[in-house]
């Protein structure tokens, strides 16, 4: 979701975020693929970007020739190493990783959807439209997120036939959705899947299984 500060251009984040939402390319995949395979899959991609993490801070020649191609769509804190830095993409493999570990496939797709797509929506939204600020976000990137993940919930797959499934759906985007606007010290790309998850499942477990 756009937040006020750590500002980059207009046209930088539009590229960050159209990253972002490729990497929904994970659910697509975890619809047709095992859980074992997406395990390994995302276990390598996870471990490759890592990789690239530990090699920016150890050899100045790859932080010189990453920064390169991607520097305009990177935080000022993924700019300037004071050590192994991790970057959004990293945080997002290992998040997609924990979601496909941990949670029943239905709410996995669901939750790294709203990661990928929920977010770049909230911070297109909010670069473009934001006018009214809370916290280190605005209310309008807020809306935005909140609506996307409305969307994605209709459109992936449930666990049960219960149709009470749908509100405990809409009450786990909710909750992620005061989840990101609060100023967590934590990358979004955990918080937003991993809340939205444990939110749906909890819920799951109460009211219907």
């Amino acid at each position: 979701m756009e937040e006020v500060r750590d500002k980059i251009s207009f046209a930088s984040e539009l590229k960050r975020k159209f990253i972002h939402i490729s990497s929904s390319w994970i659910s697509f995949a975890y619809m047709f693929l095992s859980k074992d395979i997406m395990v390994i899959i995302l276990g390598l991609a996870f471990t490759g970007c890592l990789l690239f993490d530990i090699l920016r801070y150890y050899f100045k020649w790859f932080d010189n020739l990453y920064l390169k191609f991607l520097s305009d769509v990177l935080r000022s804190h993924e700019l300037k190493l004071k050590g192994i830095t991790f970057t959004g993409a990293t945080y997002l493999m290992f998040a997609a990783l924990i979601c496909v570990v941990l949670f029943p496939k239905e709410i996995a797709i669901a939750a790294i959807l709203i990661m990928t797509i929920g977010d770049a929506v909230a911070a297109i939204v909010g670069k473009s439209f934001g006018k009214i600020k809370f916290f280190s976000k605005t209310v309008e990137g807020s809306v935005a997120f909140f609506i996307a993940g409305l969307l994605i919930i209709m459109f992936t797959p449930k666990l049960t036939n219960d149709a009470n499934e749908f509100y405990i759906a809409i009450a786990a985007v909710s909750f992620t959705t005061v989840i990101e606007i609060l100023p967590l010290k934590l990358d979004d790309n955990i918080t937003v899947p991993i809340a939205f998850s444990l939110a749906y499942l909890t819920l799951m477990k109460l009211f219907i299984a």
